[in-house]
């Protein structure tokens, strides 16, 4: 996934190119920001990995087929 972010004098401009993204089973994608990274809280995926809180690091690469985030 590329994201690329614009920058300009009044806005801020977010492109996502999913175009390599292995889509099969795909359910959902979601794109969260820094306000929403507050609520989300708890992170699992299918290899067992369970972070809560600060454990939960930005821009971690996942390699499982699938992640989940929540809160508490």
């Amino acid at each position: 996934v590329v994201v690329t972010y614009g920058i300009s004098r009044d806005r801020i401009s977010v492109k996502v190119d999913f175009s390599l993204l292995l889509k099969r089973n795909l359910q959902r994608i979601a794109i969260l920001n820094e306000q929403s990274s507050r609520f989300f809280r708890r992170y699992s995926d299918s290899k067992g990995t369970k972070l809560i809180d600060e454990k939960i690091g930005s821009w971690e690469t996942v390699e499982a087929e699938w992640a989940s985030i929540t809160d508490l």
